[in-house]
């Protein structure tokens, strides 16, 4: 079972911001007050969707809730066995999987961008089909980066070549101006 949980950080007052810093991981936090405003926002967002979405999904208090990043840096539930989440912003939006089994979630808020040469130089030949086969639009690389990054993050390794594992597409829409792609293992 996946849930998911959106919103749009644009509203967060920065006063949310300094009030949730010290609720999360000391490393990501440290790193939000380096970030842009607007980065820290949206990421303050989603642990807020995260805590949300594990109490309404399994009851978990949001207080008794901690995670950490695993040994290839992706982000997991230690308080709680049981429990996976993943969390995606792009711009203002912001969506949290949480689920029972290893989830990955990627939303892309679509923009301009030169697609063509980032499908070159990031998509594998079988990519490189998929996108010319539906037509090497704007809209077949929005969507093929969403489960691109969705598949990297259930795996844990990103990008980076090697994220060859499978897994199940739960769900692939467009909504709100972007492209949402959320995996899970089988």
């Amino acid at each position: 079972m996946v849930q998911l949980y959106y919103t749009d950080s644009q509203t967060l007052s920065p006063a949310v911001l300094e009030r949730w810093l010290p609720r999360i991981h000391p490393e990501k936090a440290e790193r939000l007050r380096r970030s842009k405003l607007e980065d820290a926002k949206a990421s303050i967002a989603g642990e807020l969707l995260l805590r949300y979405g594990m109490w309404k999904t399994f009851g978990i208090s949001p207080k008794s809730l901690q995670t950490a990043p695993d040994a290839t840096g992706k982000p997991q539930v230690i308080s709680h066995e049981g429990v996976h989440f993943n969390i995606s912003h792009s711009g203002f939006h912001c969506i949290c999987a949480v689920s029972d089994r290893p989830v990955g979630v990627d939303l892309q808020e679509i923009r301009p961008i030169r697609f063509q040469k980032l499908a070159n130089r990031f998509f594998t030949p079988e990519e490189l089909g998929l996108f010319a086969q539906w037509g090497a639009t704007e809209d077949a690389f929005f969507t093929l980066w969403a489960r691109k990054e969705a598949l990297g993050k259930l795996s844990g390794r990103g990008l980076r070549p090697g994220a060859t594992e499978q897994g199940v597409i739960v769900l692939e829409k467009s909504f709100q101006n972007c492209k949402i792609c959320v995996m899970s293992s089988p």
